[in-house]
């Protein structure tokens, strides 16, 4: 122990923010979340100066906030660095972002520091103790409570956390503790992977076991959870859960005014996404009804329809909903104009004019080191040959340690890439460090993406993670100092002309370019390399990407809003609304499916439709399957056609004769009737084998064994929800025990036609008829389109085709593609005609 008289160490400790009473003894951790120092005193000194500075113009602030109120802080360049030796900084006020005001926010800090002196249960940090510093060096840690007291006196509170802020993981915790939190804080994800990987990193976070199981204590009980499509893991008791923006919707229609949650927090809002526009939507809805439930005329001038939706939104005024948008690069004024507006709804401004939800706004600043830009001197023609040479390049010239973040725009690719890297690392100098190519995209299960966010697996090796654009935001790849962007994006766009939606690489934003250089500068300096050039970036890239509702199908949302009691969808708030003639194809598609009734209203088909987590046309097909007695069967092609690329891996050209025997082997699958009972086949016969022999029987044949185990997990969550359903009987479900020995038996004839009658009532729009030219024309539009050669049907000619999926590439192509006969098609429009 020191000599030092007590007297001096009290004043040496109070030097520190981080010193901690322990017994009669002090800890101080800035060791552990600053590191040695080898000119300690020195920047002690300088710290000291800088707090003695801040207090005199935090006094002089106080004293010109009436004259300054309208003149708005100077916001921190977005590249600064931040010093891990320095102190935290304080919370940030509201003067930095439109819509708030100065004054008041710069009187919320002094109440932030007041609270955090007087309340040291503010300070008060559960969970990992080992996790505890990194928690605590968090940007968003010195606004937690000022995102509290938001919270306290507004119903939403826009949050704009910059990267690196620790938003996503910190902000569900703060929520959970707060007395008005006695229910659950669900955080939605735009994408399945960053809610996995959200929730296992808060579980640790907070120790608690995410399965809500414990080996070394058996008393331990959950607290966090998540619930993705076809994958549900929320233990009893949990009281933070991330979902999916399309999980949350879902349970928006058995549950409009969200009861068990306490808050909801919108993550990652400026990607834009139906499913996020809808869920802002349907949440202001849910603020404005519990607000106006006291109110006398709350029904005047609204349907009964509309006046009945508005009861079941209404929440026990003991226990309101809190709202969270979150996002590094959100349009505030929108956000903030959206909550407080008295527009669509159904209602009469007059009528909302005192609903409107109170909105906060707040900006927590992110721990982004500097990034060195890296532009192309020329337009790139081959983009995957480039992306390989550039992280080969790397790999060579810069040391480590360092991982690289390569972003490409799907699985194929990113398999291709794999594929090269691998091949041409193999010849690399001994001196040089190993490589180690990892994949991270949508369909991978959850511990193959958990690969991408581990340490190499041996010691001298550089990570390259080879991920599409969803490593852009909330998933942190640690580890990461160079990123490599192609430029390019997969992104759904709807051609209403031809009814058609095409999954196409599109240039990406010059908001997801600045989002992906950022993750080279998340633990350190760091470089980016874009395979493009300058001028590209600023005269091409458009600024931000347009909403997803105004380039797609609105299928699934405009049911979405009538399983949920959207008497008019045309009135439903938006932050951008779609274009009318949309919105009457869709309400037209559904009533041919037979999701609506003549009135528009919602049927009971349309109902159990919107809560199977498939699209409306495959909900169609299973309940139609279920009737006829084919529902097992339909699920297996289902599960198959959702889990992701297709299950047949290509075969390249110059390889064929090598793979002759698989050629053989695959031609026992293939069915006559095409490529739908082709994979029914498939599943059937893998199934049948022992699960510990799946991967020599895929081997063998060429196929995706990661996509098979998908599908065949999203096979045994279908079959649970139509048991739930009750479109299935439990009994009538086979054991895995009893498919394994069961010898395989193809459907009979007659069960074959009634299984294709079911996918032709939900895609009876994609047909197409042979022409006497061999061509064949759609029945819709009168297109001409080719059958794909990836179709076991690629070469032959038949009556009239049915397709799921229609692509341009040098052709019309289909793909998906089964026989039927031409009667079946006027039978099945003849069913759907309104």
């Amino acid at each position: 122990m020191s000599a030092a008289p007590r007297s001096k160490r009290r004043k040496a400790e109070q030097k520190s923010k981080h010193v901690y009473k322990v017994g009669n003894g002090f800890i101080d951790l800035d060791f552990f979340l600053n590191g040695p120092s080898k000119d300690k005193a020195e920047k002690e000194k300088t710290s000291n100066k800088a707090k003695q500075a801040k207090d005199t113009n935090d006094t002089k602030d106080m004293k010109d906030a009436a004259t300054d109120a309208d003149e708005p802080a100077a916001e921190a360049p977005e590249q600064d660095v931040v010093q891990e030796d320095t102190a935290p900084s304080t919370p940030v006020d509201d003067a930095t972002m439109p819509g708030s005001q100065p004054q008041a926010g710069k009187k919320r800090r002094r109440g932030a520091k007041h609270s955090h002196n007087s309340n040291s249960n503010e300070d008060r940090i559960d969970g990992d103790p080992s996790l505890f510093a990194v928690r605590r060096a968090l940007p968003i840690w010195e606004s937690r409570n000022a995102i509290r007291r938001a919270l306290d006196k507004s119903d939403v509170l826009v949050l704009v956390g910059e990267t690196g802020s620790g938003k996503s993981t910190q902000v569900p915790q703060y929520l959970s503790t707060e007395p008005w939190c006695t229910g659950l804080v669900a955080i939605t994800q735009p994408r399945r992977v960053a809610a996995t990987t959200l929730a296992n990193r808060v579980a640790r976070e907070m120790g608690t076991p995410l399965t809500g199981l414990d080996t070394n204590d058996p008393n331990a009980r959950g607290r966090v959870g998540y619930s993705v499509r076809f994958d549900h893991k929320v233990p009893k008791g949990a009281k933070v859960k991330f979902l999916t923006e399309g999980m949350l919707l879902q349970e928006m229609v058995r549950d409009p005014a969200l009861r068990q949650y306490s808050a909801v927090v919108v993550d990652e809002v400026h990607e834009r996404s139906v499913d996020a526009d809808l869920l802002l939507g349907f949440l202001r809805q849910i603020l404005q009804s519990s607000s106006s439930s006291s109110s006398k005329d709350q029904s005047k001038g609204k349907s009964e329809a509309e006046t009945a939706l508005q009861k079941r939104q209404q929440r026990d005024s003991k226990h309101p909903l809190k709202v969270v948008v979150m996002s590094a690069t959100a349009d505030v004024d929108k956000i903030h104009s959206f909550f407080t507006s008295t527009a669509g709804g159904g209602a009469s401004s007059a009528s909302l004019a005192s609903t409107t939800a109170k909105v906060d706004v707040l900006h927590i600043p992110g721990r982004q080191f500097p990034v060195e830009l890296v532009h192309t001197p020329e337009p790139v023609e081959d983009i995957l040959e480039a992306l390989v040479n550039a992280v080969l390049q790397i790999h060579v010239q810069e040391p480590l340690p360092g991982d690289i973040l390569a972003f490409l725009s799907g699985q194929e690719e990113i398999d291709a890439a794999k594929r090269l890297i691998e091949e041409r690392a193999a010849n690399l100098a001994s001196n040089v460090p190993h490589i180690e190519a990892i994949p991270l995209y949508g369909q991978l299960s959850m511990e193959a993406q958990n690969k991408a966010f581990q340490p190499a697996s041996r010691p001298f090796t550089r990570k390259v993670v080879l991920a599409t654009n969803i490593a852009e935001t909330s998933v942190t790849v640690p580890g990461v100092r160079y990123v490599v962007d192609n430029g390019k994006a997969k992104v759904k766009m709807f051609r209403a002309r031809l009814g058609l939606e095409s999954l196409l690489a599109k240039p990406i934003a010059k908001s997801s370019a600045i989002q992906r250089a950022g993750r080279a500068g998340r633990e350190g300096p760091g470089k980016c390399y874009r395979l493009y050039t300058e001028q590209s970036y600023s005269q091409e890239l458009a600024p931000v990407e347009l909403p997803e509702i105004l380039r797609i199908d609105i299928l699934g949302a405009v049911l979405t809003m009538k399983a949920r009691g959207i008497d008019n969808t045309f009135t439903f708030p938006l932050m951008d609304e779609p274009d009318h003639d949309l919105m009457e194809r869709s309400l037209i598609q559904l009533r041919r499916l037979g999701a609506l009734a003549d009135d528009v209203s919602i049927t009971e088909d349309g109902r159990t439709m919107a809560l199977l987590p498939v699209s409306a046309a495959f909900g169609r097909v299973l309940l139609d399957a279920a009737r006829a007695d084919v529902l097992l069967e339909a699920i297996d092609i289902v599960a198959c056609l959702t889990a992701g690329d297709d299950i047949f891996l290509r075969l390249p050209a110059e390889q064929d004769r090598e793979f002759d025997d698989v050629d053989e082997r695959r031609k026992e699958l293939f069915r006559r009737e095409g490529d739908l009972l082709t994979h029914l086949t498939t599943m059937q016969r893998m199934v049948g084998e022992r699960s510990s022999q799946w991967k020599t029987w895929c081997q063998q044949r060429r196929i995706n064994l990661r996509n098979m185990r998908q599908a065949h997990n999203i096979r045994r969550q279908l079959r649970g929800i139509c048991v739930r359903q009750k479109m299935l009987a439990a009994e009538d479900v086979p054991s895995i025990a009893d498919e394994e020995q069961r010898d395989f038996v193809p459907l009979a004839p007659d069960r074959t036609d009634a299984l294709l009658r079911c996918f032709l009532n939900g895609f009876v729009l994609k047909t197409a008829m042979l022409a006497p030219d061999g061509s064949y024309v759609t029945t819709e539009g009168k297109h001409v389109v080719a059958i794909h050669p990836s179709s076991v049907l690629h070469g032959r000619k038949t009556e009239a085709i049915m397709y799921l999926e229609q692509v341009f590439t040098t052709k019309n192509y289909a793909r998906k593609v089964s026989a039927v006969q031409g009667d079946w098609i006027v039978e099945a429009l003849r069913s759907q005609q309104i």
